[in-house]
Protein backbone atom coordinates (compact mmCIF):
# COMPACT_ATOMS: atom_id res chain seq x y z
CA UNK A 1 0.00 0.00 0.00
CA UNK A 2 2.95 2.48 1.10
CA UNK A 3 4.44 1.83 -2.32
CA UNK A 4 1.29 2.31 -3.97
CA UNK A 5 0.60 5.66 -2.26
CA UNK A 6 3.90 7.31 -3.21
CA UNK A 7 4.12 6.01 -6.48
CA UNK A 8 0.46 7.79 -7.07
CA UNK A 9 1.35 10.75 -5.40
CA UNK A 10 4.48 11.05 -7.67
CA UNK A 11 2.53 11.28 -10.83
CA UNK A 12 -0.08 13.27 -8.84
CA UNK A 13 -1.50 16.50 -11.27
CA UNK A 14 -3.24 18.51 -8.54
CA UNK A 15 -3.58 18.56 -4.49
CA UNK A 16 -6.35 15.94 -4.78
CA UNK A 17 -4.24 13.07 -5.62
CA UNK A 18 -1.44 13.67 -3.08
CA UNK A 19 -4.53 13.59 -0.27
CA UNK A 20 -5.76 10.15 -2.03
CA UNK A 21 -2.31 9.08 -1.65
CA UNK A 22 -2.27 10.51 2.47
CA UNK A 23 -5.48 8.43 3.37
CA UNK A 24 -3.84 5.02 1.39
CA UNK A 25 -0.96 5.54 3.42
CA UNK A 26 -3.12 6.29 6.85
CA UNK A 27 -4.63 3.20 6.26
CA UNK A 28 -1.41 1.07 5.73
CA UNK A 29 -0.79 1.97 9.75
CA UNK A 30 -3.90 1.31 10.89
CA UNK A 31 -3.60 -2.23 9.27
CA UNK A 32 0.66 -2.80 9.62
CA UNK A 33 0.56 -2.06 13.60
CA UNK A 34 -1.97 -4.77 14.62
CA UNK A 35 -0.71 -7.19 12.37
CA UNK A 36 2.48 -6.63 13.38
CA UNK A 37 1.87 -7.30 16.75
CA UNK A 38 0.03 -10.15 16.19
CA UNK A 39 2.90 -12.08 14.13
CA UNK A 40 5.23 -11.15 17.11
CA UNK A 41 2.74 -12.30 19.78
CA UNK A 42 2.01 -15.62 17.53
CA UNK A 43 5.39 -16.34 16.63
CA UNK A 44 7.57 -14.46 19.60
CA UNK A 45 8.04 -16.48 23.20
CA UNK A 46 6.66 -14.53 25.96
CA UNK A 47 10.33 -14.19 27.69
CA UNK A 48 11.09 -11.74 24.48
CA UNK A 49 8.09 -10.54 23.22
CA UNK A 50 7.86 -7.27 24.90
CA UNK A 51 11.57 -6.33 24.07
CA UNK A 52 10.78 -7.26 20.67
CA UNK A 53 8.34 -5.28 20.37
CA UNK A 54 9.45 -2.24 21.62
CA UNK A 55 12.74 -2.56 19.53
CA UNK A 56 10.23 -2.46 16.26
CA UNK A 57 10.17 1.35 16.89
CA UNK A 58 13.83 1.28 15.83
CA UNK A 59 12.49 1.19 12.13
CA UNK A 60 10.23 4.43 12.92
CA UNK A 61 13.82 5.81 13.93
CA UNK A 62 15.74 4.83 10.67
CA UNK A 63 12.68 6.06 8.69
CA UNK A 64 12.65 9.38 10.53
CA UNK A 65 16.84 9.51 9.75
CA UNK A 66 15.86 8.65 5.83
CA UNK A 67 12.46 11.39 5.56
CA UNK A 68 15.28 13.90 6.98
CA UNK A 69 18.14 13.30 4.55
CA UNK A 70 15.30 13.56 1.60
CA UNK A 71 14.08 16.52 2.48
CA UNK A 72 17.73 17.89 2.85
CA UNK A 73 18.52 17.06 -0.41
CA UNK A 74 15.77 15.93 -2.79
CA UNK A 75 15.55 19.52 -3.84
CA UNK A 76 18.91 19.70 -5.03
CA UNK A 77 19.50 16.00 -6.62
CA UNK A 78 15.76 15.81 -8.15
CA UNK A 79 12.07 17.04 -8.15
CA UNK A 80 10.07 16.20 -5.63
CA UNK A 81 8.07 13.46 -7.23
CA UNK A 82 11.45 11.54 -7.59
CA UNK A 83 12.01 11.92 -3.58
CA UNK A 84 8.35 10.24 -3.71
CA UNK A 85 9.19 6.85 -6.24
CA UNK A 86 12.64 6.58 -3.96
CA UNK A 87 10.28 6.39 -0.78
CA UNK A 88 8.04 4.13 -2.85
CA UNK A 89 11.17 1.85 -3.35
CA UNK A 90 12.19 1.79 -0.07
CA UNK A 91 8.86 0.78 1.37
CA UNK A 92 8.99 -2.78 -0.57
CA UNK A 93 12.42 -3.58 1.68
CA UNK A 94 10.56 -4.51 4.63
CA UNK A 95 7.35 -5.81 2.83
CA UNK A 96 10.05 -8.43 1.07
CA UNK A 97 12.05 -8.90 3.93
CA UNK A 98 8.65 -9.67 5.92
CA UNK A 99 7.90 -12.44 3.36
CA UNK A 100 11.34 -13.93 3.82
CA UNK A 101 11.33 -14.07 7.87
CA UNK A 102 7.69 -14.26 9.27
CA UNK A 103 6.43 -17.67 9.88
CA UNK A 104 4.39 -19.32 7.31
CA UNK A 105 2.28 -21.01 9.74
CA UNK A 106 1.35 -18.27 11.94
CA UNK A 107 -2.57 -18.47 12.94
CA UNK A 108 -5.09 -16.10 12.80
CA UNK A 109 -6.08 -14.39 16.24
CA UNK A 110 -8.77 -16.01 17.78
CA UNK A 111 -12.23 -14.13 17.54
CA UNK A 112 -14.31 -13.70 20.58
CA UNK A 113 -17.65 -15.35 20.11
CA UNK A 114 -20.05 -12.64 19.43
CA UNK A 115 -20.45 -9.96 16.95
CA UNK A 116 -18.68 -6.67 18.32
CA UNK A 117 -17.41 -8.77 21.26
CA UNK A 118 -13.66 -8.28 21.02
CA UNK A 119 -13.96 -4.56 20.36
CA UNK A 120 -15.65 -4.12 23.58
CA UNK A 121 -14.01 -6.38 26.25
CA UNK A 122 -10.60 -3.84 24.34
CA UNK A 123 -12.63 -0.59 25.07
CA UNK A 124 -13.62 -1.48 28.55
CA UNK A 125 -9.98 -3.74 30.02
CA UNK A 126 -8.04 -1.57 31.95
CA UNK A 127 -5.22 -2.73 29.50
CA UNK A 128 -7.22 -1.91 26.27
CA UNK A 129 -7.99 1.69 27.94
CA UNK A 130 -4.43 1.73 28.12
CA UNK A 131 -3.39 0.80 24.81
CA UNK A 132 -6.54 4.04 23.59
CA UNK A 133 -5.13 6.16 26.28
CA UNK A 134 -1.67 5.79 24.73
CA UNK A 135 -2.64 6.16 21.17
CA UNK A 136 -4.59 9.78 21.63
CA UNK A 137 -2.12 11.01 23.71
CA UNK A 138 1.00 10.02 20.94
CA UNK A 139 -1.72 11.34 18.73
CA UNK A 140 -2.62 14.81 20.55
CA UNK A 141 0.07 15.73 22.36
CA UNK A 142 3.13 14.10 19.86
CA UNK A 143 1.61 14.33 16.33
CA UNK A 144 1.49 18.48 16.34
CA UNK A 145 5.30 17.90 17.90
CA UNK A 146 6.12 15.67 14.98
CA UNK A 147 4.34 17.83 12.27
CA UNK A 148 5.83 21.28 13.18
CA UNK A 149 9.45 20.57 14.14
CA UNK A 150 11.13 21.23 10.97
CA UNK A 151 8.80 24.54 10.83
CA UNK A 152 9.87 25.98 14.33
CA UNK A 153 13.67 24.88 13.59
CA UNK A 154 13.61 27.19 10.76
CA UNK A 155 10.82 29.55 11.48
CA UNK A 156 11.70 30.45 15.77
CA UNK A 157 15.19 29.60 15.80
CA UNK A 158 16.49 30.44 12.37
CA UNK A 159 17.75 26.86 11.52
CA UNK A 160 19.25 26.48 7.91
CA UNK A 161 17.49 23.27 6.39
CA UNK A 162 20.95 21.41 7.03
CA UNK A 163 20.37 21.66 10.76
CA UNK A 164 17.07 20.55 10.20
CA UNK A 165 17.95 17.39 8.46
CA UNK A 166 20.43 17.00 11.34
CA UNK A 167 17.64 17.53 13.79
CA UNK A 168 15.90 14.51 12.45
CA UNK A 169 19.03 12.65 12.00
CA UNK A 170 19.32 13.02 16.01
CA UNK A 171 15.49 12.34 16.78
CA UNK A 172 15.77 9.24 14.22
CA UNK A 173 19.32 8.18 16.25
CA UNK A 174 17.90 8.29 19.50
CA UNK A 175 14.42 6.59 18.71
CA UNK A 176 16.97 3.44 17.39
CA UNK A 177 18.39 3.35 20.82
CA UNK A 178 15.17 4.38 23.03
CA UNK A 179 13.05 1.46 21.51
CA UNK A 180 14.71 -1.34 21.88
CA UNK A 181 16.46 0.21 25.37
CA UNK A 182 12.61 0.31 26.88
CA UNK A 183 11.74 -2.37 25.47
CA UNK A 184 14.05 -4.75 27.23
CA UNK A 185 13.37 -2.39 30.24
CA UNK A 186 9.53 -3.46 29.63
CA UNK A 187 10.50 -7.11 28.99
CA UNK A 188 12.72 -6.72 32.69
CA UNK A 189 9.71 -4.81 34.81
CA UNK A 190 6.49 -4.68 33.47
CA UNK A 191 5.42 -2.85 30.08
CA UNK A 192 3.72 -0.40 32.02
CA UNK A 193 6.44 0.76 34.24
CA UNK A 194 8.26 1.54 30.93
CA UNK A 195 5.34 3.13 29.96
CA UNK A 196 5.68 5.38 32.82
CA UNK A 197 9.58 5.92 32.10
CA UNK A 198 8.91 6.80 29.05
CA UNK A 199 6.20 9.41 29.21
CA UNK A 200 8.45 11.21 32.10
CA UNK A 201 11.06 11.79 30.03
CA UNK A 202 8.66 13.15 27.20
CA UNK A 203 7.17 15.48 29.80
CA UNK A 204 10.44 16.71 31.03
CA UNK A 205 11.97 17.06 27.50
CA UNK A 206 8.43 19.36 26.86
CA UNK A 207 8.78 20.86 29.67
CA UNK A 208 12.42 22.06 29.67
CA UNK A 209 11.52 23.52 26.19
CA UNK A 210 8.60 25.39 27.20
CA UNK A 211 10.88 26.82 29.99
CA UNK A 212 13.98 27.74 28.00
CA UNK A 213 13.17 28.26 24.74
CA UNK A 214 16.23 27.75 22.40
CA UNK A 215 17.06 25.50 19.84
CA UNK A 216 19.41 23.29 22.36
CA UNK A 217 16.70 22.57 24.35
CA UNK A 218 14.60 21.68 21.13
CA UNK A 219 16.90 20.04 20.17
CA UNK A 220 17.26 18.03 23.61
CA UNK A 221 13.49 17.73 24.01
CA UNK A 222 13.13 16.39 20.64
CA UNK A 223 15.70 13.42 21.62
CA UNK A 224 13.73 12.74 25.46
CA UNK A 225 10.27 12.50 23.29
CA UNK A 226 11.53 9.90 21.05
CA UNK A 227 11.63 7.72 24.39
CA UNK A 228 7.45 7.72 24.53
CA UNK A 229 6.98 8.07 20.76
CA UNK A 230 8.95 5.20 19.33
CA UNK A 231 8.57 1.98 21.83
CA UNK A 232 5.20 3.03 22.62
CA UNK A 233 3.16 1.04 20.31
CA UNK A 234 5.30 -2.28 20.86
CA UNK A 235 4.70 -2.02 24.63
CA UNK A 236 0.69 -1.66 24.76
CA UNK A 237 0.90 -4.30 22.26
CA UNK A 238 2.64 -6.26 24.51
CA UNK A 239 0.36 -5.09 27.67
CA UNK A 240 -2.15 -5.89 26.06
CA UNK A 241 -1.31 -9.67 24.34
CA UNK A 242 -0.73 -10.40 27.90
CA UNK A 243 -3.72 -9.31 29.66
CA UNK A 244 -6.06 -10.05 26.72
CA UNK A 245 -4.97 -13.02 24.38
CA UNK A 246 -4.16 -11.60 20.59
CA UNK A 247 -7.35 -11.64 19.53
CA UNK A 248 -8.55 -8.90 21.64
CA UNK A 249 -5.12 -7.24 21.81
CA UNK A 250 -5.32 -6.66 18.11
CA UNK A 251 -8.55 -5.25 18.21
CA UNK A 252 -7.30 -2.92 21.71
CA UNK A 253 -4.64 -1.77 19.11
CA UNK A 254 -6.70 -0.70 16.08
CA UNK A 255 -8.65 1.26 18.78
CA UNK A 256 -5.49 2.85 20.21
CA UNK A 257 -4.81 3.79 16.22
CA UNK A 258 -8.17 5.13 15.88
CA UNK A 259 -7.55 7.29 19.22
CA UNK A 260 -3.95 8.41 17.65
CA UNK A 261 -5.22 9.55 14.46
CA UNK A 262 -8.36 11.45 15.68
CA UNK A 263 -6.35 13.01 18.56
CA UNK A 264 -3.26 13.90 15.63
CA UNK A 265 -6.23 15.35 13.73
CA UNK A 266 -7.52 17.33 16.54
CA UNK A 267 -3.98 18.44 17.74
CA UNK A 268 -2.45 19.29 14.03
CA UNK A 269 -5.72 21.31 12.66
CA UNK A 270 -5.00 23.38 15.96
CA UNK A 271 -1.93 23.89 16.14
CA UNK A 272 -1.45 24.95 12.37
CA UNK A 273 -4.60 27.85 13.02
CA UNK A 274 -2.40 28.49 16.53
CA UNK A 275 0.63 29.55 13.95
CA UNK A 276 -1.17 30.82 10.90
CA UNK A 277 -2.18 33.70 13.24
CA UNK A 278 1.27 34.05 13.56
CA UNK A 279 1.81 33.01 17.16
CA UNK A 280 4.89 31.13 18.63
CA UNK A 281 4.56 27.65 18.86
CA UNK A 282 5.87 27.51 22.99
CA UNK A 283 1.65 28.35 23.42
CA UNK A 284 0.60 25.00 22.23
CA UNK A 285 3.56 22.93 23.60
CA UNK A 286 2.81 24.22 27.24
CA UNK A 287 -0.59 22.77 26.46
CA UNK A 288 1.23 19.32 25.69
CA UNK A 289 3.15 19.02 28.23
CA UNK A 290 0.26 19.53 30.59
CA UNK A 291 -2.12 17.12 28.89
CA UNK A 292 0.63 14.85 28.87
CA UNK A 293 1.80 14.95 32.71
CA UNK A 294 -2.08 14.18 33.21
CA UNK A 295 -1.29 11.00 31.15
CA UNK A 296 1.87 10.30 32.95
CA UNK A 297 -0.38 10.57 36.53
CA UNK A 298 -2.45 8.07 34.91
CA UNK A 299 -0.01 5.79 33.64
CA UNK A 300 1.90 6.04 37.10
CA UNK A 301 -1.53 5.39 39.20
CA UNK A 302 -2.38 1.93 37.06
CA UNK A 303 1.60 0.65 37.47
CA UNK A 304 1.30 1.18 41.31
CA UNK A 305 -2.32 -0.28 41.80
CA UNK A 306 -0.39 -3.31 39.04
CA UNK A 307 1.94 -3.99 41.43
CA UNK A 308 0.24 -3.74 44.26
CA UNK A 309 -2.05 -6.21 42.86
CA UNK A 310 1.06 -8.38 42.56
CA UNK A 311 2.85 -8.19 45.95
CA UNK A 312 -0.85 -9.06 47.07
CA UNK A 313 -0.90 -12.03 45.02
CA UNK A 314 2.64 -13.25 45.83
CA UNK A 315 1.39 -12.58 49.52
Amino acid sequence: MPAVALSVASQASSPAWIAVAAIVLGLNGSISWPTTIHIVASSVAVESRTAVLGAIGSGVGLGWIVNGLLVRYSGDLFSWRGAMLIGAAITLVPFLAALAVVPSNVARPIKPAGPGRGFRMAATSTAGLVVILAGVAAGLFGAPFVSFLSVVAVDEFGSSSQEAALLWGLVGGAGIVAAPLFGRLGQATTPLLALVAGAALFVTGFASLAIVWTYPILVVGAVMFTAYYYPMWGLVGSLATTALGPGVAVRAVALGLVGAAIGGSIGNIAVGAWYDAGRSFRGPLTLMTIGMTVVLAVFYILYRSEHAEADAGRG
